[in-house]
């Protein structure tokens, strides 16, 4: 049996700066474990931070702008675009958690239950980003808070 370990290539993802490639590798990741193509989980280096697009601009929460969400389109706009901010969000710790606690010899059942999260969000995330560009808008086009990182 070839051993094909799984947390190079959530490095890879985590890592990434772009979102939608971000998010499309987790997506394909999380197909290939579920086809069994993965068998282990080596502990790797995690950074502190993952990797984040140049936009949004990022920013203490106390420093975010007041949003409307009642006003259409602006407020629908603000609205998906934190959302899809969140969901960028949880991909990052649903790969962090894999990978940052790979090494305690946890089930590869642990794994399996990570992934179905990292895929779901990446999932979101790539339905609101389609939104946005609906909307003539796009991921990064208001800033962001920095506080969960």
């Amino acid at each position: 049996m070839h051993v094909r370990d799984i947390c190079p290539h959530l490095l890879c993802a985590f890592t990434k700066s772009d979102a939608t490639e971000k998010a499309l590798l987790t997506r394909q990741i999380a197909h290939s474990f579920s086809a069994e193509e993965f068998y282990v989980a080596n502990p790797c280096p995690v950074p502190m931070r993952p990797g984040r697009p140049k936009q949004p601009e990022l920013k203490p929460p106390k420093d975010m702008p007041r949003r409307r969400i009642n006003s259409a389109p602006a407020g629908r706009i603000a609205l998906i675009h934190a959302i899809a901010h969140i969901e960028l969000n949880a991909v990052d710790l649903a790969l962090d958690m894999i990978m940052r606690f790979c090494d305690h010899q946890l089930p590869l059942d642990y794994v399996k239950d990570w992934m179905r999260v990292a895929d779901d969000e990446a999932r979101h995330f790539l339905m609101l980003n389609d939104r946005l560009g609906e909307l003539n808008s796009y991921n990064g086009a208001l800033p962001a808070h920095d506080g969960l990182w």
